[in-house]
């Protein structure tokens, strides 16, 4: 696939359009992308947000006018229609290959009197359910027969209830994650369920999610995969267009602090440091000092647990020296939090 990449191609994106339930909405075939933009970023809840103009391909849309496309329209709005936003490369050979890099569900679209284009001007992934369903009373880890619930249980419960009862989402739960433990004592929270989800999600060292098909995941807070390699090579069969490399210790830290506190009373703080001499961010070289501001997670209530999640807080506080913003030839099967 890549070797394509720096040869002669031609590159497409097409969105298809979905209802809540996987199935098709009301048309056959796929809409072509006219302009539009792709964000991902790992550190936002909601990771892939979107904005696309979009025209008719083979679509029954291709026939609707005026009020008839108006109100519908307003349906897949309102009715939490989704856009699968898709790559695509056509070979030398003229055969085809697609891949998903986006499940979102529009937020907002609109058309222009005597056009036939659509503008879907905002899309965002699953992550938007649990933005608009705030805690509308306090949610304490417990099923309905008054069982506590796991940390992990306690997220997915979170995240499902903001789901219609019929159309749950679907999970991918690391191996390595705890799922046995469960939040301290007197756990509660009230407002955002996102704060929530993150709260418990830091009480196994977790980060939680959803990926480019729509599905949510569990996964330890720092991943341990191996380092994928993707030559960018410039030139005139390069896919590297520009490149500009910035050196700041703006967002780099060489020590964090995190405290616990436990039912019982007993309390404390894993204060951990780069205690490293041949590190760049050495604590007592060169670098000077730099702690990250201390955090307190409500569902850390042991020292172990406190040492674990400070250790992947330093784990990305440092090294952070070297930014490189690059414009490069797409490479679809890159994902946010790749190393």
């Amino acid at each position: 696939f890549k070797q394509y990449l720096r040869t002669t191609h031609r590159r497409d994106i097409r969105v298809g359009l979905w209802t809540p339930n996987g199935a098709a909405f009301a048309f056959e075939g796929y809409f072509g992308v006219e302009s539009g933009s792709l964000t991902i970023d790992r550190g936002r809840n909601v990771a892939r947000q979107g904005q696309l103009s979009v025209y008719s391909l083979e679509s029954t849309i291709g026939n609707l006018e005026g009020e008839a496309l108006r109100n519908y329209l307003e349906e897949i709005t309102a009715g939490s229609a989704e856009i699968t936003v898709e790559w695509g490369m056509q070979f030398s050979d003229l055969t085809e290959e697609w891949v998903t890099i986006a499940r979102l569900r529009i937020e907002e679209s609109s058309i222009e009197a005597n056009s036939v284009g659509v503008q879907i001007t905002s899309a965002m992934d699953a992550g938007v359910r649990l933005t608009d369903f705030y805690l509308v009373t306090p949610y304490a880890p417990f099923d309905i027969n008054g069982d506590k619930l796991t940390y992990v249980e306690a997220i997915q419960d979170l995240v499902g209830t903001s789901y219609p009862s019929a159309a749950q989402p679907t999970w991918a739960v690391d191996p390595s994650i705890d799922a046995a433990s469960t939040p301290p004592d007197g756990t509660a929270f009230s407002g955002s369920r996102w704060d929530a989800v993150n709260s418990l999600a830091a009480g196994i060292n977790a980060a939680v999610g959803v990926d480019y098909e729509g599905n949510w995941f569990i996964r330890p807070k720092v991943v341990s995969d191996p380092v994928v390699t993707w030559v960018m090579n410039a030139g005139s069969n390069g896919v590297l267009v520009t490149e500009v490399t910035t050196f700041s210790r703006r967002d780099q830290f060489n020590a964090v602090g995190v405290r616990w506190s436990s039912p019982s009373g007993d309390n404390g703080l894993a204060y951990l440091v780069d205690n490293d001499p041949f590190s760049p961010t050495y604590y007592d070289g060169p670098f000077g000092r730099k702690p990250k501001p201390v955090e307190s997670v409500d569902t850390i209530e042991t020292e172990a647990q406190a040492i674990d999640y400070a250790s992947s807080l330093l784990a990305e506080s440092k090294g952070r020296t070297r930014a490189i913003a690059l414009t490069a030839v797409h490479m679809p099967l890159l994902e946010p939090g790749d190393h």
